[in-house]
């Protein structure tokens, strides 16, 4: 069972570092050759990237949940706003925090829970993305 009390949780927190390198790679694999970093502008897959740096693993994430993901953690939905686009060499932050959780019954999948968490990516302080994700958690 998941613990109650995790509405409002903030995550630790973690920061990463777009590099050209990097970038030039996400853009060869994603078929993005000619890319945006003649501008500056990363690959927007660096958003999702943000993932892994809340200051968690998913391991100790779902830990921390109290949540067994042998019961089949699901991505439901994600919803990513861009205020400015992700640039080359800087340093971005990542900050984040349990939005809700609300408990369903799914026709298909039996008893579920519905958690929503948010993760802002800033640079110097200001929020350059924000993403909210909806995870469908089994019973």
């Amino acid at each position: 069972m998941i613990k109650s009390d995790i509405i409002g949780h903030k995550f630790p927190g973690g920061s990463f570092l777009i590099n050209e390198d990097l970038n030039k790679l996400v853009n060869k694999s994603t078929g993005k050759i000619n890319s945006l970093s003649k501008n500056n502008v990363s690959h927007q897959i660096f958003s999702m990237i943000a993932l892994s740096n809340i200051g968690y693993t998913l391991e100790e994430f779902f830990k921390y949940l109290n949540y067994d993901v042998n019961k089949g953690p699901m991505l439901g939905e994600c919803n990513i706003k861009f205020y400015n686009p992700l640039e080359l060499n800087n340093n971005y932050d990542v900050q984040g925090k349990i939005e809700s959780l609300e408990f369903k019954r799914s026709k298909k999948i039996g008893n579920i829970d519905i958690m929503t968490f948010s993760i802002d990516i800033l640079h110097n302080n200001k929020i350059i993305t924000k993403i909210l994700y909806t995870w469908i958690l089994p019973r």
